[in-house]
């Protein structure tokens, strides 16, 4: 596994994810931020090692084929001594998963609250709702091992760039509501991660801080 570095421009981190290469490739300017995503599933299974540090990391649901191998939460507890962010942070229960291994660690990790914004049943997340609910309870002030950063979204898969607009502006817009409501006095809660290979450049219109390039880089898997 390697990953190819990219340089990250002035308002958007660009994050790539791992790929099945031999390949390396050159930093292309000395003060490029190192920001990497690795699919953990196919790191644990497929790969002897982890041949670089990881800063930032989306944590996948399962393949089908490996859901009685291991589940999304079980995976926290093999990335949280590495990483500084996680983007796939869909339930209260995963939620408490890394602050229980952060402070295991001795840290304090950075999440993303996934929003589930696409009409498909394959992507998961909050709704808004859900989401505004957990806000809401006293549970989630105990948790002092994680720091919400911001949030996360991936939009349908489809070539309908309309729909992709309206998904990406519906999220953008919550965020800013959560902004300036339930974290208008965090100056962590600053990060917008939409896009995706197909679709980043309809994602930065929308206020993305950061996009999850990998197909475009590595070529489908």
């Amino acid at each position: 596994y390697c990953v190819k570095i990219l340089d990250s421009g002035a308002s958007c981190i660009i994050t790539v994810a791992c790929g099945r290469n031999n390949n390396t490739y050159p930093v292309k300017r000395k003060d490029i931020k190192l920001i990497t995503a690795i699919v953990m599933e196919y790191c644990i299974f497929d790969s002897p090692r982890i041949s670089l540090v990881v800063c930032q990391i989306f944590i996948a649901h399962p393949e089908p084929y490996r859901c009685e191998q291991m589940d999304k939460h079980n995976k926290v507890k093999y990335v949280v001594p590495f990483v500084s962010m996680i983007h796939s942070v869909d339930s209260f229960k995963l939620l408490q998963e890394i602050n229980k291994q952060s402070a295991k660690n001795n840290r304090i990790i950075k999440c993303l609250f996934q929003l589930h914004i696409a009409d498909e049943v394959t992507k998961y997340g909050f709704s808004r709702d859900e989401l505004i609910a957990m806000l809401e309870t006293e549970e989630i002030s105990a948790l002092t091992n994680v720091c919400i950063c911001g949030l996360m979204g991936m939009a349908t898969n489809t070539d309908n760039e309309s729909k992709i607009h309206t998904e990406f502006k519906m999220l953008s817009d919550f965020f800013q509501h959560l902004k300036n409501t339930y974290f208008n006095k965090s100056v962590h809660f600053r990060h917008l991660s939409i896009g995706m290979t197909a679709d980043y450049k309809i994602a930065l219109q929308h206020g993305a801080t950061l996009v999850r390039i990998g197909s475009l880089i590595f070529g489908e898997r």
